[in-house]
């Protein structure tokens, strides 16, 4: 969802893959307080860090780009 200052919102949830099966079930529990590092994938330049909620729920604003997410768990 892009807001009217130019800037986009990421959001998603952290999950845990159980069964490693890459879907996330209502079964598998969001992964709380864990880091998303969030990186310029042109560059490769960390830009932040943004923590998941006890939901495993996380967020942040950014610019118009490409990025790569890495989860810190």
């Amino acid at each position: 969802m892009a807001s009217s200052n130019n800037t986009a919102t990421l959001s998603n949830t952290a999950w845990n893959d159980v069964n490693h099966d890459g879907f996330q079930d209502t079964n598998k529990a969001g992964l709380a307080s864990s880091t998303v590092n969030l990186y310029d994938i042109q560059s490769g330049v960390f830009i932040s860090s943004v923590p998941t909620g006890s939901d495993g729920n996380y967020s942040c604003d950014v610019a118009p780009g490409t990025y790569q997410l890495l989860m810190v768990v």
